[in-house]
């Protein structure tokens, strides 16, 4: 006779690993858009534009064949390879398709000093 007390229920296990890696997955696209925040202060980037970079960078930093170890000494390139991919849908959405300044890059950045 079986004792139904004793089997064991799968389902609480299973809800602490998706519990688990839901945080994790949220923990990683915090990083990703700090990282790219920063990166956007650094270079200048127009701050209209840092959410947009966001969303590609934590996409970049999520497939493994797009990283590059050269990524991590000089990360520049990666705002000139979002543009060249997104540039132009951002000009059409944000300014109508016209834009005096077709380049992610602030013209005169502003220091925060300032």
């Amino acid at each position: 006779m079986t004792n139904y007390n004793e089997i064991d229920n799968p389902l609480p296990d299973q809800v602490m690993r998706e519990m688990d890696t839901d945080f994790e997955n949220r923990q990683f696209e915090e990083y990703a858009h700090k990282e790219a925040k920063e990166l956007c202060q650094e270079h200048s980037v127009v701050p209209e534009y840092v959410s947009s970079f966001q969303e590609w960078y934590h996409d970049y930093l999520s497939d493994p064949q797009k990283e590059d170890p050269n990524d991590m000494i000089d990360k520049r390139h990666l705002i000139d390879d979002w543009w060249k991919e997104q540039g132009k849908d951002i000009i059409d959405d944000k300014c109508g398709g016209w834009a005096y300044n077709p380049t992610p890059y602030q013209i005169d950045p502003v220091s925060e000093d300032d």
